[in-house]
């Protein structure tokens, strides 16, 4: 369930998919109290609304890199569809965090790859 979730041109079933989901929301999650608690502790005034504010930046970055990586290597990329359900990933992970940032990489992580495996050349003796 949780193997391979750096592998970003794998298709995933469900249960894979869940997995990558989960996996990704926990490195959120770490790094985002982390880095907010740092930077809370380092600002005057509230260092919650602060720690907060850091959260939603780490989300947006990290569900954009995670979105634009899985199009790279699935070859994506150039598909105007695929590239809207990236930018409306990014724009949930404004709004809601990673817990709604990390859907649309996760439901992207179970499409097929649009790059055709070139056949095996074959072995001259």
């Amino acid at each position: 369930m949780f193997e391979n979730i750096f592998s970003f041109g794998l298709q995933r079933t469900t249960k894979q998919a869940w997995g990558f989901y989960l996996g990704h929301l926990a490195i959120l999650i770490f790094s985002g109290f982390i880095l907010g608690f740092v930077y809370g502790i380092t600002q005057q005034g509230s260092a919650f609304n602060s720690g907060i504010s850091v959260g939603v930046v780490i989300a947006v970055v990290y569900v954009a890199v995670i979105s634009f990586f899985m199009l790279k290597q699935k070859g994506m990329a150039r598909k105007f569809k695929y590239i809207i359900l990236a930018l409306c990933g990014v724009a949930l992970s404004a709004g809601g965090g990673g817990v709604l940032g990390l859907i649309i990489p996760a439901v992207l992580s179970t499409k097929p790859s649009l790059i055709s495996a070139s056949p095996a050349s074959p072995v001259v003796l």
